[in-house]
């Protein structure tokens, strides 16, 4: 027996306590029999796959309704200390919420870029638009991005192109592989802590590697890295929050 793609997966066997002689209507019955046993197992799998498929879209999408949920929470906080401010006229306090409200939208917006990609790799509908893009230049757009991160830690990232590369790939893909990776590094990085982010060509491909002094992962972690049904995204050094859909675009992309 096998499945669609002709993939072997058991063998019908007949045994009696004598010897008897099969006719053609015999061998049609058992190859009718064996038919519907394909096609049962079939169903059995196509079934198991849909369960599966739901469960993981559930919670999923309880993980990112929980994360949306926060980060409209922190902005309502804000908002309403910021409008207190301008009653009082407290430039400094407005200021500083109008800055922290930046920083809280701006993560989000990153989280809904995110979802939306993922979404999008689901149905196989991304378009893939490769063009020459300098490394340098894209680090260094990235590390701006994520300044207000890095700066509450005083970490000292680097980024070492030694080949002055020029790569051939689609930028936002690439863009988003890169930023996740450096604000995990960055998530889990102790203040004072050090991050490379380094680049070398190896035949006709480049290798780029991001690497920390963090607090790294345990081996239960690595296991669960890539499984969409276990997401939990752990608190960074300083209390940082995340969805955990970082690394699985990471994975999706590459």
């Amino acid at each position: 027996m096998n499945f669609p793609d002709n993939t072997p997966f058991g063998t019908i066997c007949v045994v009696d306590s004598r010897e008897n002689y099969y006719s053609s209507n015999h061998e049609r019955l058992l190859q009718q029999f064996k038919r519907v046993l394909e096609q049962d197992l079939v169903l059995i799998q196509s079934n198991k796959a849909l369960q599966k498929l739901n469960a993981d879209k559930n919670l999923f999408l309880s993980v990112l309704a929980h994360d949306l949920k926060s980060s409209f929470v922190a902005l309502l906080g804000l908002s309403e200390q910021l409008k207190e401010g301008a009653e009082i006229n407290e430039v400094e306090k407005i200021k500083r919420y109008a800055t922290a409200i930046h920083e809280v939208s701006k993560n989000t917006n990153f989280l809904l870029d995110d979802l939306l990609l993922w979404s999008t790799l689901q149905y196989g509908k991304l378009k893939v638009n490769p063009q020459n893009i300098t490394f340098k230049t894209l680090c260094s757009q990235i590390l701006e991005e994520l300044k207000s991160q890095t700066a509450p830690k005083s970490l000292e990232i680097t980024c070492n192109d030694p080949e002055n590369l020029l790569l051939w790939a689609d930028e936002s893909m690439l863009k988003i592989v890169l930023r996740n990776l450096v604000t995990n590094a960055i998530k889990f990085s102790n203040p004072g802590g050090k991050i490379r982010i380094d680049s070398e060509t190896q035949d006709a491909k480049v290798l780029i590697t991001v690497s920390d002094n963090g607090i790294g992962m345990t081996p239960d972690t690595l296991k669960k890295l890539f499984d969409v049904t276990q997401i939990d995204s752990q608190t960074g050094t300083l209390g940082e929050k995340g969805t955990g859909l970082g690394l699985l675009l990471c994975k999706e992309f590459i």
